[in-house]
């Protein structure tokens, strides 16, 4: 991915969670994480995704409140929640 994707990527994450963390901080904390840390995070952010089957704009208010909560309970920034969401690399092998 070059630079301009991850940054629209990142654009992305920011505007749908509220965050305030520049480019790199999101990036610097995502890398901090432990692969089990990012596999958890993931784990949690898939269940209250999975569960709900209610259309996109329905439910995006809800759900961007659900990865808030996520976020404080693991003091990590929202975006960088749903950025572990977005690499599949940070789901568990089963």
């Amino acid at each position: 991915m070059d630079i301009d994707e991850r940054n629209k990527l990142l654009e992305v994450l920011k505007v749908l969670t509220g965050s305030v963390m520049s480019y790199d901080e999101i990036i610097l904390s995502y890398n901090s994480l432990t692969p089990p840390k990012r596999t958890y995070v993931y784990s949690r952010v898939n269940e209250v995704l999975r569960h709900d089957n209610t259309p996109f704009d329905k439910a995006q208010p809800l759900i961007v409140v659900s990865i808030n909560v996520i976020a404080a309970e693991e003091n990590i920034d929202p975006a960088v929640v749903l950025l572990i969401y977005t690499n599949k690399k940070n789901r568990k092998a089963r």
